[in-house]
């Protein structure tokens, strides 16, 4: 026997060894009507790497031997494969039971909320990740449940990042690296908010309460990344100076005539434009009010007949001056009117 045949053989029973006594170890916890979940799947994830050192072993040794020689020397092995399978599958089964029965029990944990979907809007990162974190990373969910949480929270580009992960507790931690460091970068997210600020504008054009709704829609928008920006540490005053000329470019001209009035001294002050817009948009809704007001006044009963009464005198005041010069014959001679029923 060559020296490379005998230490494989040495490296095989050694792991022959580990993936027996990794055996009774997990038969023990299967007969264990206690068994804590979290400590199977410990237990499994061990099982599974000691099998696949045995194998690994094992085919050092056949790459050893004579052709003659495999037949019998995997029969040797074989019989120990089979028994670790068999055990394999009564606890990937008893893991599947017991992961069902844990999601159903944790149900009661999670609020009753619907947890936001993330198609991969750099915007949308930090609040989706948030309010993950917060209800499901760091409740006592299983990791697997976890994972599987995430998955189907996941659409577009935001799912192909994780897409080739199998379901696993190590690929957990995995996912959820490589979603923070696509989609998590501050610099990107800083640079999502900034273009939002830039190309915000106003949804409609149109007048009176209208206007107000969409001129609410948009210090709403705006309001939403300047606060997204302070909370990454960029203030107004860092870039005021360059977006507040673009967002009042972008507003009704009446209300530019107006900032300009009282923005003498703060051109560039976002905190104060944004102070300025609410306080805009406040006074017209005021001012629709006693519009709405001086129009149902005006089509009261006692409106309409009076203007019935001045139509009535002036066609009478008319036929009293006599006749008046016709525009089409250029003669003078009495018009007579039919009025119009109403």
């Amino acid at each position: 026997m060559s020296a490379i045949l005998q230490e494989a053989k040495k490296q095989r029973a050694s792991a022959k060894g580990w993936v027996t006594r990794s055996m009774k170890e997990l038969g023990d916890l299967l007969n264990d009507d206690a068994t804590s979940l979290e400590l199977l799947e410990t237990t499994i994830r061990t099982f599974d790497q000691r099998l696949a050192n045995l194998e690994k072993h094992q085919m050092a040794v056949e790459l050893e031997l004579n052709t003659d020689e495999i037949e019998s020397d995997m029969n040797e092995t074989d019989k120990l494969q089979r028994s670790a399978r068999k055990i394999r599958a009564r606890a990937a089964k008893r893991l599947k039971d017991m992961t069902v029965v844990s999601d159903s029990r944790s149900e009661v944990k999670l609020p009753s909320l619907e947890l936001p979907k993330y198609a991969g809007e750099a915007i949308e990162w930090q609040p989706f990740w948030d309010r993950f974190e917060a209800l499901v990373d760091q409740s006592d969910l299983p990791v697997i449940s976890k994972f599987s949480y995430l998955q189907s929270l996941l659409r577009g580009e935001a799912l192909s990042v994780i897409q080739g992960l199998a379901l696993t507790t190590e690929n957990y931690k995995i996912a959820c690296d490589l979603l923070k460091e696509r989609f998590g970068s501050t610099e990107r997210i800083i640079f999502a908010h900034v273009s939002g600020l830039m190309n915000a504008s106003l949804t409609s054009r149109a007048k009176g309460v209208n206007q107000c709704d969409s001129l609410w829609k948009l210090r709403d928008q705006l309001l939403r990344h300047i606060r997204s920006l302070e909370a990454l540490g960029i203030s107004g005053k860092q870039y005021g100076m360059v977006l507040t000329p673009i967002i009042v470019a972008r507003l009704p001209q009446d209300i530019r005539l107006e900032w300009s009035r009282e923005s003498a001294g703060r051109e560039g002050d976002l905190d104060w434009l944004m102070k300025f817009l609410q306080t805009e948009i406040q006074r017209r809704e005021r001012s629709e009010i006693f519009n709405d007001l001086s129009m149902e006044k005006s089509n009261t009963p006692q409106d309409v007949e009076r203007r019935k009464v001045s139509s009535a005198s002036a066609l009478q005041t008319s036929a009293e001056e006599g006749p008046q010069q016709c525009v089409f014959c250029q003669m003078r001679h009495t018009f007579w009117l039919t009025p119009v029923k109403e």
